[in-house]
């Protein structure tokens, strides 16, 4: 969900930028949770827990972080933020490698960022 729409009283009305940032979200969340078609990723505990993936936190999936609040703020910290979203697209599967240029376009579409100047690699 777009991070506007997770407040209680949204500054603006809904349009269609808010599905193409909903769009983003749900990709991100597919090259972290899956490593291939209809393949569930396979978390190793002493690698990458899932619940240290940034779309647990986004689920709402830990502890005491599955307030509105809290996901909209994990995503702003995550995803709106440049050195957020590389931290994110460090947890993808290597799968999704074909369509990281989108994302990283949808990045900064998204989100304009301070150090939008900078390469995301």
């Amino acid at each position: 969900m777009a991070i506007d729409r997770l407040d209680k009283e949204p500054s603006f009305p809904h349009s269609y930028f808010h599905d193409l940032e909903s769009l983003f979200y749900v990709l991100c969340w597919m090259s972290t949770l899956y490593s291939g078609p209809d393949k569930m990723r396979a978390f190793n505990r002493a690698v990458l827990p899932y619940r240290d993936t940034e779309v647990a936190l986004w689920n709402g999936d830990k502890p005491n972080e599955g307030t509105m609040l809290a996901i909209c703020n994990a995503k702003g910290q995550r995803v709106a933020r440049l050195a957020g979203f590389r931290k994110t697209m460090k947890q993808f599967s290597t799968y999704f490698e074909p369509v990281f240029g989108c994302l990283e376009a949808l990045q900064k579409l998204l989100y304009k960022s301070e150090d939008e100047d900078e390469d995301l690699r």
